[in-house]
């Protein structure tokens, strides 16, 4: 059946890459710590629960809703899903990692030309991408435009499936702020520092050390609402209780990440006319997580079961 179906889709629209583009996103180091860690254990991987015993996904609606809300699902994921927990763990999963590394997810909408009612996403490049008039344009590159035989493309915003980083996380333009932010600091140090290091001589009245510490405070200043550790687990610029506070933070920012991709596949099923609802229990919320660091913070649980309880 999935078979046939492809062969019924309606060919893309968009271009989905851009190949002239890649030297751009080549990424600091710091850049991919960061985007690494925060998509970690967003959701279970796999769908099996470390901590979170209780994790159950449940889809409300009728068969042929739910059905279609699994096709949708599955287009996400590349893995042979069956049970909802592991389907959703994926999709949400691969969601949250375009949002880590570009703060937003664009999909084109494509539907089956016999059946409109039936229809699969297809994931796209967010680059020269904007959105104006109740249309999406896409600007395909002079150098990319033999290859997708095209200079631009319009698609009406129905046809567009676009998700951003969440307001309460900085939206998408503060999202990206701190990744440029993060990408202009180099753990070797400043251009300049780096020349006179490649012709083996130490600037002078200049202090290495200074610059590394500095530049990690920086960081956690600009990353402070993700609750970003650095991979530091010393004590030696944080005290034991805000390394554990922020370790809260992160969970607490991964939380309403995962509730914001769950709620915007289910905003997705009511645009598409699909009546069926994604629920998804046993997991800690993002209102449940503060409780949590509050409780620690007042010294009645230790940091050990804090970090436990917030802990999928």
């Amino acid at each position: 059946m999935g078979h046939r179906f492809r062969r019924r889709l309606k060919a893309l629209s968009v271009a989905t890459h851009f190949p002239s583009l890649r030297e751009e996103g080549v990424r600091s180091s710091n850049v991919r710590m960061f985007t690494d860690d925060i998509q970690l254990s967003v959701m279970p991987i796999g769908g099996k629960p470390h901590k979170a015993t209780g994790f159950t996904v449940e889809a409300k609606g009728g068969v042929e809703h739910v059905n279609r809300a699994i096709v949708i699902l599955k287009s996400l994921t590349r893995h042979d899903r069956h049970g909802w927990a592991e389907l959703l763990s994926d999709a949400v999963e691969v969601i949250a990692r375009q949002l880590a590394w570009h703060g937003r997810a664009v999909h084109e909408i494509v539907r089956n030309e016999e059946d409109k009612e039936a229809c699969r996403l297809h994931s796209f490049t967010s680059r020269r991408l904007f959105h104006a008039f109740g249309r999406y344009i896409q600007i395909i590159p002079k150098a990319d435009r033999d290859l997708w035989e095209k200079s631009y493309v319009i698609v009406p915003e129905k046809d567009i499936w676009d998700v951003t980083m969440p307001k309460v996380l900085g939206g998408y333009r503060g999202y990206r702020a701190i990744l440029w932010w993060l990408a202009r600091f180099r753990h070797l140090g400043p251009l300049f520092f780096q020349d006179e290091l490649s012709r083996q001589a130490w600037p002078a009245h200049y202090d290495f050390q200074r610059y590394v510490r500095e530049t990690k405070f920086f960081e956690a200043k600009i990353t402070a609402p993700w609750g970003w550790n650095q991979r530091d687990f010393s004590q030696s610029n944080w005290t034991e209780f805000y390394l554990f506070y922020r370790v809260l933070q992160s969970k607490w920012a991964q939380a309403m990440l995962r509730e914001h991709v769950v709620n915007e596949l289910n905003r997705l099923f009511k645009r598409l006319r699909i009546e069926a609802k994604i629920v998804v229990r046993g997991l800690p919320t993002a209102s449940e997580i503060i409780a949590i660091r509050q409780r620690m913070s007042n010294g009645d649980i230790s940091f050990q079961e804090a970090s436990d309880a917030c802990s999928v």
